[in-house]
């Protein structure tokens, strides 16, 4: 059944910062730099926690986002925070240059987290990396778009890297899957489409975790846009697709096939119903 179960890949940005300017990354352009210096605070994070608690999350927070997670100043005490009598499984993604100079910090995560991926965007210095591999939570992973042997699955940022080809590819109403089994937060707490969105143009400031719980988002706020994306017609209607999906060239369809065609079979189911079982529902809500 598509319930909350379906969600089970959170992405939680804790900082806008990064101290790498990658080619293939936003943070290679200094207006966008100095437009994104988000990072989350000990009182957003208690609140993630409590939202992640409501529902008895078994999946993964990854806390990646869209900068280097381990410049937010608060680093500890949001692993602190996040780390506590957890049901879910916790992931951080960086790009491992910090810890090159923080035997401690090293440390005191892997005593908290349960994974530890490391983005080497330069295998050159491949072996100062391997040097922080002490535990089977950490994982080195080839992010250098140089080498022909790296394992980076290169997109635009859901169009940040690209904002003037427009994508016109839907073929059989296929676009992605993501909004079906993942979502994103922000470093403020406020929703996001997709973790591809490093413009943020689908913030909305109707849902933040302070207010809304993330199942009310998953499950209902974000209902009607996940319907939407699989109508052709729709889209041709409304002049193309919406944002961020209009410029992405992110491959959408590499996992998540099944929570889409579960939530579409209970949206059959719903449709289907009978008027007076739906009035019956609606009087008894």
């Amino acid at each position: 059944m598509y319930d909350i179960n379906s969600l089970r890949y959170i992405v939680v940005s804790i900082c806008d910062l990064c101290n790498e300017q990658c080619d293939i990354c936003p943070h290679k352009f200094k207006e966008w730099k100095e437009n994104h210096k988000d990072v989350m605070n000990i009182d957003t994070a208690t609140i993630l926690k409590k939202r992640l608690d409501e529902i008895n999350y078994k999946g993964i927070v990854s806390i990646s986002g869209m900068g280097e997670p381990l410049l937010n100043p608060y680093i500890n005490n949001i692993i602190d925070i996040l780390s506590k009598d957890r049901t879910y499984i916790l992931q951080i993604i960086t790009n491992g240059s910090v810890l090159l100079k923080d035997d401690e910090l090293l440390k005191y995560l892997l005593d908290r987290i349960d994974r530890l991926d490391i983005s080497i965007h330069d295998m050159s210095r491949y072996k100062e990396f391997k040097s922080l591999k002490i535990s089977d939570k950490v994982t080195l992973r080839n992010h250098d778009y140089n080498d022909k042997d790296n394992t980076l699955i290169m997109n635009n940022r859901a169009g940040t890297l690209n904002k003037y080809k427009e994508r016109t590819d839907i073929k059989n109403n296929i676009w992605c899957y993501y909004p079906y089994y993942e979502i994103a937060i922000d470093c403020d707490g406020y929703y996001l489409w997709c973790a591809h969105d490093w413009d943020k143009y689908s913030k909305d400031y109707k849902a933040n975790i302070r207010y809304h719980s993330i199942d009310w988002y998953f499950l209902k706020y974000t209902r009607d846009k996940k319907k939407n994306m699989y109508n052709k017609a729709n889209v041709i209607l409304n002049g193309g697709l919406d944002y961020p999906c209009r410029y992405c060239n992110c491959c959408g369809i590499l996992d998540g096939k099944k929570e889409m065609e579960e939530f579409f079979k209970q949206e059959d189911k719903r449709r289907n119903e009978s008027w007076l079982n739906r009035l019956l529902k609606f009087l008894t809500k």
